[in-house]
């Protein structure tokens, strides 16, 4: 007789089983990963809810990839805003020249209904923080039409989110109102200047890794590795190319940046990678001269030669020379550049190229590379 006889395995009791099954029930019940469980019984509901889960998540990742290519995933930091003259454009909305209307200088003047319209969203997001039912928006004066709730609702959140210094989330919600409802700038004026002078202008405050200096390098090869203009870097870090150290930390942006012509309302707004960073007046070709479409800076150049279309030359230092300083090409004989008649910014009197003021068309020239893609909408 075997003194080691094998013992039998014992069956599982039953309600073990049960309790196995039950957890499983529960676990795909509360996780709900394929949405068996929560989908509404109508319909007409399942796409609602489809679609706001949709739009959430596009929301996100458009945000999420914007801020990656600009910042390389960097995160806030919590430095303040740093105020230099020396990029006043960026820094504060510029006043309309002389004899200039609102609509050739963007229509971003801010009227008196459009103040009273601030101050109401930004009452509104203050009763919110406080939790106290908000005010419904009127219209702010008679004859107004009412904003689109979008906007209302999209202006709400990115000034609470400016109060509570998340800036890279306002800008990105503005850029987008920007883009989207161009005839309502005016009230986006002095929130999206603001953050617009904070990220891409300020060099006390990061929204991402600096760039460490290593030996060797230059502001110019340190531009073109994050496609963005030697004289950007310069500025945007008050750093001279003589005075570039090994082991200095500089703030980046990564580039291009790109520029959009609104023919209508006459302006040049400078982007990166769609999130605003200034707008500017120009001047336009007369009689629809200046083409719109899709084109690219396929020259920069300082002091330009001015080539006649009927012939002869005029030099680059001659004060008859109506490209100004600065030459941006878009090939065609088309291109953005200065000029020496300021009274012509807002109006369409050019053979077809699109006009600065002499400031303005710098500041440009110093944003834009050779391949930044200028978009020209009639």
């Amino acid at each position: 007789m075997d003194a080691f006889v094998p013992q039998q395995n014992r069956p599982y009791p039953f309600h073990w089983y049960v309790s196995l099954l039950a957890c499983i029930g529960f676990c795909a019940w509360y996780f709900d990963p394929l949405g068996l469980f929560l989908k509404p019984a109508d319909p007409q509901q399942q796409d609602q809810l489809a679609t706001a889960r949709n739009d959430q998540l596009g929301e996100s990742i458009a945000v999420s990839d914007a801020a990656d290519s600009i910042f390389n995933g960097g995160h806030q930091s919590e430095s303040a805003l740093n105020s230099n003259e020396e990029w006043t454009g960026l820094l504060e909305p510029e006043n309309n020249p002389p004899g200039m209307s609102d609509e050739a200088s963007g229509n971003l003047s801010i009227s008196a209904a459009d103040q009273f319209r601030i101050r109401q969203i930004s009452s509104a997001v203050e009763e919110t923080r406080a939790g106290m039912p908000a005010e419904p928006l009127s219209d702010g004066a008679a004859g107004q039409d009412s904003l689109p709730a979008d906007f209302s609702a999209g202006l709400q959140k990115a000034i609470q989110a400016q109060q509570e210094d998340q800036i890279l989330d306002a800008h990105s919600q503005l850029s987008a109102l920007y883009w989207k409802y161009p005839e309502h700038r005016s009230l986006l004026a002095a929130s999206i200047q603001q953050s617009a002078a904070t990220i891409f202008a300020s060099p006390e405050r990061h929204f991402g890794e600096p760039h460490l200096v290593n030996y060797g390098e230059t502001l110019e090869s340190i531009g073109r590795e994050y496609g963005v203009p030697w004289t950007y870097l310069s500025r945007l870090n008050r750093v001279k190319p003589s005075q570039l150290q090994a082991g200095k930390e500089l703030k980046v942006v990564r580039g291009p940046f790109g520029a959009v012509v609104d023919l209508s309302r006459m302006t040049l707004t400078v982007h990166a990678h769609g999130w605003y960073i200034q707008h500017y007046p120009i001047g336009i070709g007369r009689a629809d001269s200046t083409p719109a479409g899709r084109f690219q800076v396929q020259e920069k150049l300082e002091n330009p030669v001015w080539y006649r279309p009927e012939g002869g030359v005029v030099a680059a230092d001659d004060p008859q020379n109506p490209l100004g300083e600065f030459w941006l090409g878009l090939g065609n004989h088309i291109g953005i550049h200065g000029t020496i008649d300021p009274s012509s910014i807002g109006n369409s009197v050019s053979r077809g190229c699109i006009h600065l003021g002499d400031e303005d068309i710098e500041e440009v020239f110093g944003l834009l590379i050779s391949g930044s893609e200028v978009i020209i909408r009639p």
